[in-house]
């Protein structure tokens, strides 16, 4: 991996450790999802210094699991599901802000710190996505001529065949 540095604005993730993260390029990612705009940032800081960050994933609960067993692999030699104390022992903390195009305002919350947290952080990731996706459908629901606009340009339906067929969808 090189480390190519990309300089990025985010709220919410102390300053000390902005010029610290490591992003993971699109060519070492496996999922065809992670090449197109939008979805969920993840930054995770190590305890050896480390802070990684991935952007524009699309299933971050699966996606945080896999990154993080194939960190307590690397560092134990276990397999399996992660387990809480391997977790507190190779993790500081973990972010996550869901952003839907590369011009929001990149928030991330801290959804998960060795010190204070005794649960995986897996179902926090889920529930912080959960949250942002249910704000941009009520955005959605609010403005629906905007909102079928922004579907005809951004899915492969047409603007007229939204319009026809917007009942039909389930919102």
């Amino acid at each position: 991996m090189t480390n190519k540095k990309v300089h990025r604005v985010f709220v919410g993730v102390p300053e000390e450790l902005i010029n610290s993260i490591f992003w993971v390029e699109r060519e070492y990612r496996i999922n065809p999802l992670s090449y197109s705009i939008g979805g969920t940032y993840i930054v995770v800081e190590f305890r050896n210094s480390r802070v990684l960050g991935y952007d524009w994933v699309k299933y971050p609960a699966k996606y945080l699991e896999k990154v993080l067993a194939k960190e307590v692999f690397e560092q134990s030699g276990q397999k399996g599901p992660i387990d809480i104390h391997h977790l507190k022992s190779l993790v500081s903390r973990i972010y996550a802000g869901v952003i839907s195009d590369e011009n929001s305002e990149r928030k991330l919350h801290e959804i998960w710190a060795s010190e204070n947290s005794e649960n995986l952080p897996f179902k926090k990731v889920e529930i912080l996505t959960s949250e942002s996706l249910i704000q941009y459908l009520e955005v959605f629901k609010r403005n629906l001529e905007l909102s079928l606009k922004y579907i005809s340009i951004n899915f492969p339906f047409s603007y007229h065949f939204l319009l026809e067929n917007w009942e039909d969808l389930d919102l």
